[in-house]
């Protein structure tokens, strides 16, 4: 048996073909064993950096978040290489502004703005995109799937080192301010979606993603403006069950 062809390594395929091959199933083996590199470098970058003091930690933010960007970079390389068609992939997704304001964030880690959007819009988006990944179409060795796990992968890590040393501090108001900058960074995707008929963060289009599917489903199953104001209401249902998660951990830490 054949684990991994340069082939399908940088092999493109259409979300929409239903007959690909090659793909992993989500939960499936291949898929547990990605999370669970995740979940060990998550650890020892988590552990490393609540050790560290200000300088280490600085160092260990600011490497990261340059690291995103670059791997950004050469995936955007590696896709003109494999012959993706032109604008296909580009960094417009909701994890992929996650990657900026990581930046922003690394280089200011002071500033009262960014720790509220990383602990509601871009931590629960980067868990679900790993819980239920569209990358499954291809290998999982493969340009694709490993953009895919790795910057998601390395998102949760920042969010949850930097909480887990107390420097961010999720509010109730960040649920709101995070649902506002979303709603304001919809509308130009939208329109943009529209035009050239892509998808990006899925607005047009459930492509199949279990946790999308069932909104679109809800929505009537036909798009379009009902779907994206589903989109919403889970957004909000999600940011709530994220603002329960921080309350329980916050109660337990108080008991300790």
């Amino acid at each position: 048996m054949i684990l991994f062809s340069i082939e399908d390594f940088w092999i493109y395929r259409d979300g929409s073909d239903p007959s690909v091959e090659n793909g992993f199933e989500i939960f499936s083996a291949a898929h547990f064993i990605w999370l669970g590199v995740l979940f060990l470098l998550g650890l020892i970058y988590t552990i490393n950096y609540r050790k560290c003091d200000e300088k280490g930690r600085e160092n260990l933010r600011k490497g990261l978040a340059v690291a995103l960007i670059l791997y950004e970079i050469i995936h955007q390389c590696m896709c003109a290489f494999a012959g993706v068609p032109r604008g296909l992939y580009l960094p417009l997704e909701i994890c992929s502004l996650g990657e900026y304001t990581i930046l922003f964030d690394a280089l200011w880690p002071e500033n009262r703005f960014t720790k509220q959007f990383l602990a509601f819009a871009f931590l629960p988006a980067a868990l679900i995109a790993l819980t239920f990944p569209t990358a499954n179409i291809y290998p999982p060795i493969s340009i694709y799937a490993m953009h895919q796990f790795l910057m998601h992968g390395a998102i949760v890590t920042y969010v949850i080192a930097r909480y887990s040393k107390g420097e961010i501090k999720p509010r109730y108001m960040g649920i709101w301010v995070s649902i506002l900058a979303v709603t304001i960074i919809i509308i130009p995707i939208y329109f943009l979606d529209s035009h050239f008929g892509v998808n990006y963060m899925f607005i047009m289009n459930n492509e199949g993603n279990p946790a999308l599917s069932a909104v679109w489903d809800l929505t009537g199953g036909g798009g379009g403006i009902p779907y994206i104001l589903g989109l919403q209401v889970t957004v909000v249902l999600v940011m709530h069950i994220m603002y329960l998660i921080y309350r329980i951990i916050a109660g337990i830490k108080g008991k300790q």
